[in-house]
């Protein structure tokens, strides 16, 4: 029997690379598998932007609202995403509008899933920074970061993202409680995004894996290099990583990272 597709959410502080690392782990997993990529940032989606999607359909809303009405097709599914072809293929689900955030909710995503659960391989989603518990706005009900919270409580793994600077290390330490209480004892590996020794000094690498493991008990699961080369390249271009740059060094970090024993399975 087919497993159901594994579900990484990518999350971290504003800042801190997550949609970046969002994207390249779709694009090098779609080398070997179905890998459907989801922005489903309710604060500030980035994904059409960073691929330079001019026109794209509106995605994630009006596919959320034919889950819940039961009509989800194939054809609406195929009109309300995009299949994009670069050194892989993988399929963009696009963000909304931030306005129509109630509209995401974690009942309505579930039903996605279980709809879209034969046709992927790997469904890697791109979350929203802010996971405070306890905020509302007038226009909804709703509990304005309850799907962030819930996903990050329940995706099959999470991928954690933070800078190599203090001010990263700081927004994530101010962060790590919310997110030990949310994730408890589920998969999660934390990435270490843009690292350089400028910022850090020489013994950045040994300093950071010391003090983390000290003050929250993780592990640092990877070092991302800072590759402003690769990634300016690769936004002029409007692609992932694994379509320029080949001698990259992030494009090589990213390529380790999603070949992992916890995220390849």
């Amino acid at each position: 029997m087919r497993r159901p597709p594994a579900v990484i959410a990518c999350w971290g502080h504003q800042g801190s690379g997550k949609s970046t690392i969002a994207l390249n782990l779709a694009a090098v997993l779609a080398g070997k598998a179905r890998v459907l990529l989801i922005d489903a940032d309710t604060h500030s989606p980035s994904q059409t932007e960073a691929l330079a999607l001019t026109e794209h359909p509106a995605g994630l809303a009006p596919m959320l609202r034919f889950a819940r009405q039961g009509r989800l097709t194939q054809e609406h599914f195929d009109q309300q995403s995009m299949k994009l072809k670069s050194a892989t293929t993988f399929t963009l689900i696009p963000g909304i509008n931030p306005t129509r955030w109630p509209e995401i909710t974690p009942q309505a995503f579930a039903l996605l899933l279980e709809q879209t659960k034969t046709d992927f391989d790997f469904i890697v989603v791109d979350l929203a920074a802010p996971i405070e518990a306890g905020l509302y706005q007038t226009e909804s009900p709703l509990e304005r970061n309850a799907f962030t919270r819930w996903l990050v409580s329940t995706a099959d793994h999470l991928i954690v993202s933070l800078s190599a600077d203090p001010v990263s290390f700081n927004r994530h330490l101010a962060l790590e409680s919310e997110l030990q209480e949310l994730r408890k004892n589920l998969p999660t590996t934390l990435v270490v995004n843009r690292m350089r020794r400028g910022a850090l000094g020489v013994t950045a690498k040994g300093d950071l894996e010391r003090t983390l493991k000290a003050l929250t008990g993780r592990k640092i699961a990877a070092f991302l290099p800072d590759d402003a080369k690769a990634t300016d390249s690769a936004l002029r271009k409007g692609v992932p990583l694994n379509a320029t740059r080949s001698g990259s060094p992030l494009r090589k970090a990213l390529n380790q990272l999603a070949q992992s024993k916890n995220l390849a399975g």
